[in-house]
């Protein structure tokens, strides 16, 4: 199933389903989310991670 996080843009994004890992997808490149992109972008995932971090201290679930 599609992960249900913030989209970025329509490449990028962030799962936060119940894997303590986090995971990151190219959505152009990879709709059904089989190619876990986190390891290669660690950067990027620490960007996201931290902007959803904001969003559920504002107590909001979206952006």
């Amino acid at each position: 199933e599609p992960g249900k996080g913030p989209r970025v843009n329509r490449n990028v994004n962030i799962e936060t389903g119940q894997v303590p890992q986090g995971q990151l997808y190219n959505l152009a490149n990879d709709l059904g989310e089989q190619n876990n992109l986190s390891a290669e972008h660690p950067e990027k995932l620490a960007e996201l991670s931290a902007m959803l971090k904001q969003i559920r201290q504002a107590g909001r679930s979206r952006p």
